[in-house]
């Protein structure tokens, strides 16, 4: 009887270590490494505050945007249409937030400047499409010449 329960023992072991080796197993978690992130990475833009370049940019930021979110507005307002050829996703966003992000107006005006003039579908008394590009050259080079 004893030599039964000793064969019946070790035939489950080798078993129970036949299907631990043959068992699915999970790679081991990949290792990571945390760095912490300066704060400077995450601001809009990466020049100290208080200088006068930080001071230009920002105000030529400002005065773009307030250009683009007011010609973005008024064509959707007078000629939805005509943001037929812009992205729906651009286009959704537009729709969805009162005060969209500036890459966003941007990306809409210049799709619609990529099918055609701009003036020939938006026109004011103010004549803030000529501003609006005035300050987008000007932006873009402040922004490339940092």
């Amino acid at each position: 009887m004893k030599a039964k329960i000793t064969v019946i023992l070790i035939t489950l072991g080798t078993f129970g270590a036949w299907i631990y080796a043959h068992s699915y197993k999970l790679p081991p978690a990949p290792m990571v490494e945390l760095v912490a992130t300066p704060a400077s990475e995450y601001a809009r833009h990466e020049v100290r505050p208080g200088t006068q370049k930080t001071q230009e940019l920002q105000e030529t930021e400002d005065s773009l945007y307030r250009c683009a979110h007011t010609i973005c507005t008024r064509l959707m307002q007078r000629n939805a249409e005509c943001f037929n050829v812009v992205d729906e996703e651009t286009v959704e966003t537009l729709k969805a937030y009162e005060e969209p992000r500036l890459c966003v107006l941007i990306s809409a005006l210049n799709q619609l400047q990529e099918d055609g003039d701009l003036s020939d579908i938006y026109d004011d008394d103010e004549s803030t499409l000529a501003k609006y590009d005035a300050i987008k050259a000007k932006y873009y080079k402040l922004v490339l010449n940092r």
